[in-house]
């Protein structure tokens, strides 16, 4: 317990531990410019003036903050920092031997400006005895986000690319960005309505099931699938073995039937088409997908390349290198796991993978202390690193706020644990 209490230490302002009043209007604003701030990474991804809009309600967060706390600013550094830093730190290194070195320092940059943003968040939420504000925002985020890209695109273009089972196509954000959001959302309310009390708020679970259908996004897709099985899983856990055995079996069959019928649904068939061409490539029967096809291609490229430069990489951001090799494409390995070997090494996937197995062995050793939210966060966790096999990740901002909440629950786990009640089953 010791030093688990240490893993972060905390300095204030005048050496004034602050005690923040709970419930205040300065809670209540920063928390809807937290919630507005995540909504904006994805909605603003392709808008010029991104990082100074996003650097003006990071401010405007500040601000409020130092009202807030009658400014005496409580200052939370920690293992978060400095895992991330040095990532930061690695990826400016990688310049010496990269290929094109602006994009490594580029990248370098824009890595600490995220640290830079989050540390303001982690000052704040730090303070709390709970990370589920935070869960909040995600889920507020990812309704946000729906509602704003169901107007986007209209319900006319919706609708007609559910009929002909087709998916969006990308626009002020790739679709598969805003699609994932909108999963985790989805997954984070069907955690609220197992662990809480109901809310009404599951009514914004209808429009984020029409996006995810309509974006035709596999990821999206496994998203909510891994992450709802995960959620009864934990959910109806028992410390009785049989219990636990029987009730995950009924389980399985439930969810198996659900999936079934609402797989059936006229609106699912465009993203059940992809996942037919994605598996057709598994399994070597069928039309296979280019798309997936071609995903394949990079990974292979990246590992081929990975072999050439095992401990160091070619340096990050140069992935497009690689890419070129395949089919004349700049882009990058569609794979967190290969992008970090061919680009970082070991090294680099090394000091990467730590900000998120850290985390995850502490917040698995005390799982069973009684905190709900850290079911969620675990769940959050393992579902984004499922999902590192289909995407790059760690460049993203959602990617960086996810590793605070994530530092923010061990913190709470192993600071704040007497203060909670056990309410999962026994």
């Amino acid at each position: 317990m010791k030093a688990a209490l240490n893993s972060s230490s905390k300095l204030c302002l005048n050496n004034i531990q602050v005690k923040p009043i709970e419930g205040s209007i300065g809670d209540k604003i920063i928390w809807f410019l937290t919630t507005v701030l995540l909504a904006c990474f994805i909605i603003l991804d392709t808008n010029t003036y991104i990082s100074y809009i996003l650097i003006g309600i990071t401010g405007l967060i500040l601000l409020v903050m130092l009202f807030r706390y009658r400014f005496k600013l409580p200052v939370t550094i920690g293992t978060f920092h400095y895992s991330i830093l040095a990532f930061s730190a690695y990826c400016a290194i990688t310049a010496l031997w990269a290929i094109d070195k602006s994009a490594a320092i580029d990248r370098a940059i824009t890595v600490f400006e995220i640290l830079v943003c989050m540390s303001v968040l982690y000052c704040h939420y730090s303070q709390k005895n709970s990370v589920l504000e935070l869960l909040d925002c995600v889920r507020w985020a990812g309704y946000v986000l729906t509602i704003y890209a169901i107007l986007f695109y209209g319900f006319d273009t919706i609708r007609a690319t559910l009929d002909a089972g087709e998916r969006l196509e990308n626009s002020f954000a790739n679709i598969n960005s805003i699609a994932m959001l909108a999963s985790i959302s989805l997954v984070l309310t069907v955690f609220r309505l197992f662990f809480y009390k109901f809310s009404l708020s599951i009514v914004f679970a209808i429009p984020e099931i029409i996006l995810v259908a309509s974006s035709g996004s596999r990821k999206a897709l496994a998203i909510v699938a891994v992450g709802v099985v995960l959620v009864l899983l934990f959910r109806f856990s028992s410390k009785n073995i049989l219990k636990t055995i029987l009730r995950y079996i009924v389980i399985a069959l439930i969810c198996a039937v659900c999936a079934l019928i609402v797989l059936q649904l006229p609106m699912f068939s465009g993203i059940l088409e992809r996942m037919d061409g994605l598996i057709a490539m598994l399994t070597g029967k069928g039309e296979v997908d280019h798309s997936a096809w071609l995903r394949e291609q990079y990974i292979l490229a990246g590992l081929k390349q990975f072999t050439k430069t095992p401990i160091l990489g070619i340096g990050i951001a140069n992935s497009n290198f690689i890419t070129t090799m395949v089919e004349g494409k700049d882009t990058y390995l569609h794979n967190n796991f290969v992008e970090l070997l061919a680009c970082g090494g070991l090294v680099g996937f090394a000091i990467y993978y730590y900000i998120i197995l850290w985390p995850l062995v502490k917040l698995w050793k005390g799982r069973k202390k009684g905190d709900p939210c850290t079911i969620a966060v675990i769940i959050l966790l393992l579902i984004l690193l499922m999902m590192d096999y289909g995407s790059v990740s760690y460049y993203s901002k959602n990617t960086y706020f996810y590793f605070m909440i994530y530092f923010l629950q061990v913190d709470v786990l192993y600071k704040h644990s007497r203060r909670f009640k056990l309410i999962l089953n026994e």
